[in-house]
Order: C-alpha cells, then sequence, then structure tokens
C-alpha cells in the first residue's frame, strides 16, 4: 500500500468527524516481537533492505496479519540503540489471567538476529542458550507511536509529529521508552499508540490524551473515545473492557484479568466485526479480575451493536464504508472474596 494522492481526504479526519470508534481495532495477538529496523520502511516491515532473508522467510510462514505472531519495527534511536547490535523485543500473551504481556528483551549483535527471531517464534524453549544477550527490561513502558507513512498516509502526517512530541517530552523520563514504530493497524485512528506490556492501544492521540496516557492522570471517561482496547483479548471482550477500565480508573491496569464468552456465538466476528453487513447479536462476556490487594471480583457486560455511522477505512479509498459502533450498555459487578 502507498500514501494517498493529495486529492483523496483524510480517513483519520473523516473517521473522527463520523463519529467512527477505535474500540476492539486492537486486533488480539499471542505473540508480538519488536525488531529495531532502520528506515526507510516500505508498506511490509519484513520487506525492508535490512531485514535479513531468514527473517522474512519465518515471517512468511505465518499467514499476514496471523493472531499467533505479529513483527513490528522500531526505528533506531540514539538514546536506546546500540552501534553493531540489534534491539528484539517478545512480549508474549501469559496463559490465564494477565495484566501485561511476558517481556523478553535481547540486544544481540546484527549476524545473530535470525537465531533469535527463529528461537523466539518457533522454539522458546530454548532461549537459554541466548541468554548472554539479554537485556534489561522489567519495569520499563515500551510506547510505540506509528509512523509509517508507506502503509497510509495518516499514520505519518499525523504520527510523526505525535511521535516527536512524545520523544521530546518524555523520552528522557525513567522507565519510560517512546519508540517510532511500523504499522500496526487503525489507519483512520491516526495518531495511534501502542503501549507494551500491557499491550493496551490508543487513537487519535493529541497532546492532551498523550500526556494524560504517559502520566496515567485525568478521568477516564473523557478518554472512552480514544481507547483502541488491549491485544489480550477478543473483539467482544474489549468492548466489555473498555466500559469496565471507564469505571474502575487507572488501577484497573494493575489487575490480573480474563474473559470467557458467556452467551452467543461470535465465531470470526470476535475478530473485528464493525464491517459486517449484518452485525452479531447480543454477545454476554464475563470478566474476572484479581485485584493488587488480593480482592477478586466478576463483571457481567452484554456486548451489542449500538448503531452505524460512514467511513474511509484508509487515505488510498474514495469511497465511504459503513461501520458498526458497539456498547456494553449494562455491567453487573459480582465481588468475590479477599485472599
Amino acid at each position: 500500500m502507498t500514501t494517498a494522492p493529495a486529492s483523496l481526504p483524510s480517513c483519520s479526519r473523516t473517521a473522527r468527524a463520523s463519529g467512527d470508534e477505535p474500540i476492539g481495532c486492537e486486533i488480539a495477538r499471542e505473540h508480538f516481537v519488536l525488531l529495531e529496523t532502520p528506515l526507510p520502511w516500505p508498506a511490509d516491515i519484513e520487506d525492508a533492505r535490512h531485514i535479513p532473508q531468514r527473517v522474512r522467510d519465518l515471517v512468511e510462514r505465518f499467514e499476514h496479519g496471523s493472531q499467533e505472531l505479529y513483527v513490528l519495527g522500531l526505528a533506531p534511536d540514539a538514546s536506546y540503540s546500540l552501534p553493531g547490535y540489534t534491539r528484539i523485543l517478545s512480549f508474549r500473551r501469559p496463559t490465564g489471567a494477565f495484566n501485561a504481556f511476558e517481556r523478553a528483551e535481547y540486544l544481540v549483535p546484527h549476524a545473530t538476529v535470525p537465531d533469535v527471531m527463529e528461537m523466539l517464534c518457533l522454539a522458546p524453549d530454548t532461549a537459554a542458550q541466548f541468554s548472554q544477550w539479554l537485556a534489561p527490561g522489567p519495569g520499563l513502558r515500551d510506547l510505540l507511536v506509528c509512523t509509517h507513512g508507506a502503509q497510509d498516509l495518516c499514520c505519518a502526517r499525523y504520527g510523526y509529529p505525535a511521535y516527536r512530541r512524545l520523544r521530546e517530552r518524555y523520552g528522557a523520563q525513567p522507565g519510560v521508552r517512546i519508540w517510532r514504530s511500523s504499522h500496526f493497524g487503525g489507519h483512520r485512528f491516526a495518531p495511534t499508540m501502542l503501549e507494551f506490556p500491557t499491550a493496551r492501544g490508543w487513537a487519535w492521540l493529541d497532546d492532551n490524551t498523550a500526556d494524560r496516557l504517559v502520566e496515567r492522570s485525568g478521568q477516564l471517561p473523557d478518554l472512552y473515545r480514544h481507547y483502541r482496547g488491549c491485544a489480550g483479548l477478543g473483539f467482544f471482550a474489549q468492548v466489555a473492557e473498555r466500559a469496565i477500565f471507564s469505571q474502575v480508573g487507572w488501577d484497573w491496569l494493575d489487575y490480573r484479568i480474563s474473559a470467557e464468552i458467556t452467551s452467543g456465538d461470535p465465531g470470526e466476528q470476535d475478530i473485528y466485526p464493525v464491517f459486517a453487513d449484518d452485525p452479531p447479536p447480543p454477545i454476554g462476556v464475563r470478566i474476572d479480575y484479581r485485584a493488587p490487594s488480593g480482592r477478586t471480583g466478576s463483571w457481567w457486560a452484554e456486548v451489542v451493536p449500538r448503531d452505524q455511522v460512514t467511513t474511509h477505512g484508509e487515505c488510498s479509498l474514495d469511497y465511504l464504508h459503513p461501520t458498526w459502533r458497539f456498547d456494553a450498555p449494562s455491567l453487573e459487578h459480582i465481588p468475590g472474596a479477599t485472599h
């Protein structure tokens, strides 16, 4: 995909003006691998000229956009990068309840990149043989801003200024790294941010929103329309979780959660049903949690299609597309025990 001609509309402006919503577009993934990759980037990051052929072959083993593996490029940064070495970050969804993806970070000589990538994606049980290249990681927040203009014009037009401001404002803050990233979906919600290890995505990253996300401050209902969801959950659970997150507040990020569909059959629509011709029936969702204090409980929700708006899916399209918006209008909280 290439950038759009100037005569075509901005999909981000059109989507925001239409009332389109980003929730659920953080497609559920089992494993993200973030690979330092020098610019420039073509539309598909695995085709970048600095990507070794063995890594390209590895990525091609997985279906494009696979829920099993998603490889993202990170632009090297003078403050984070080391000449002669490549930083590789792996974030894998844990089995069971979670509040963050499991991090493994490596700083390896360029020639070792294919070996580490194959280990991470195909043979993680052999990680011990690469322990000499492990890099400190626990406690870090990695904030990725998409600036991938070869994927969509809006990602560069809006993403790069958002990245630059965040990098200048927070790049020296302890425990936070700001990265320029390749595309992770949702052109029409640019500028977009994806945070690890929580695997939570955000949309339309204006200055006030960006500051509050980095600082985790302010009232969450104000950020409702900016939330893309958590990549550890399916679409309908993301819609339910948005409503819960908005009620509980920032402390929710520290809760270990798991989700289950309790009624209805979303089928393949649990990936991203907003462009479906016909909406799915109401879907029941239960999200169980354990707070850091040991307190447990469950939230029950019914996720329903609310209405449709029309939007541009991406800048290269010259037509509008109807898009479903979803809500979880009724929530029921069932407190559990304290352990």
